[in-house]
């Protein structure tokens, strides 16, 4: 082997060496500059989070806080209104600030914000589907019952979440008009992730909280001093919904997605077409 192409070879291998992405911990090869904005962002569990921040022309890694990769338009993404994690990602991104010129490659992710009434009944909690980028606020209480945030009301990226009697206006940025530019990568991705739901048995009446169900239910916490057996006083309709009777309340984790169908509830030991198991 000649010289000169021993001398190619090394070459080769330190431009390799080099753009290797970042180990936990570790700086990537790229580097903040001096106009560039710094945001860590994190996915737990796996799940897809949304960080916001007004990003202008460019976003890219700094540095990897954990042991999953973070590969753009794989495990990270962004757009103009902030920064997407998923599958374990967690990183420090620096981003140049809204304001320069050029574009993101996604779109504008939805610059004017859209607003939704969602409203409940007493003691009844309803569902609003709203595709949003994690901007939701309350513009207006249009009923009698106060609509509290973390309370009578909740939103997360699929829509917003009202409860006793909470009537509401809201003001939500949309994701963009293809969910945000975030398709399965190659060999498929399952977009249900667990989520947690509260179903509740007001005054020994039987409760149906719909949810489409694709994996396991269980009860993360207990909320009642009634207990909440399975298939005794709390159980699963199909794949369809939770199902409490007999003053069980809790807190369940679900591996699904959320549906925008309301609560229902009853008279009796349990909605009707469930089997009861005997005590």
């Amino acid at each position: 082997m000649t010289r000169n192409a021993i001398l190619g070879l090394l070459l080769a291998g330190a431009l390799v060496s080099t753009a290797r992405p970042a180990t936990a911990g570790q700086e990537s090869s790229f580097r903040a500059g001096p106009q560039d904005q710094l945001i860590t962002c994190e996915s737990r569990d796996g799940r897809e989070r949304f960080c916001p921040a007004a990003i202008g022309n460019s976003a890219r890694v700094v540095r990897e806080l954990g042991t999953v990769p973070c590969i753009e338009d794989d495990t990270w993404r962004w757009n103009s209104q902030g920064i997407y994690v998923r599958r374990g990602c967690r990183a420090q991104f620096a981003f140049r600030p809204a304001g320069g010129s050029g574009g993101d490659g996604w779109g504008s992710g939805g610059g004017r914000p859209v607003t939704i009434n969602c409203g409940s009944a007493q003691q009844t909690s309803s569902f609003c589907a709203a595709a949003n980028d994690g901007r939701v606020s309350l513009v207006a209480n249009n009923g009698r019952a106060q609509c509290i945030d973390g309370y009578t009301w909740r939103a997360d990226q699929s829509g917003i979440f009202v409860r006793n009697g909470c009537i509401g206006r809201f003001s939500y940025y949309p994701l963009d008009s293809n969910g945000g530019g975030w398709g399965p990568p190659p060999g498929g991705w399952n977009p249900a992730q667990p989520f947690e739901l509260v179903c509740e048995s007001r005054s020994h009446r039987w409760a149906s909280c719909p949810a489409n169900i694709h994996g396991s239910v269980q009860i993360v916490r207990q909320i009642s001093n009634a207990p909440c057996i399975r298939n005794q006083t709390w159980g699963q309709i199909r794949n369809e919904a939770i199902w409490v009777s007999n003053g069980c309340r809790a807190r369940f984790q679900i591996s699904g997605t959320r549906s925008a169908q309301p609560m229902t509830s009853g008279e009796g030991m349990a909605p009707p077409g469930v089997q009861v198991s005997p005590r």
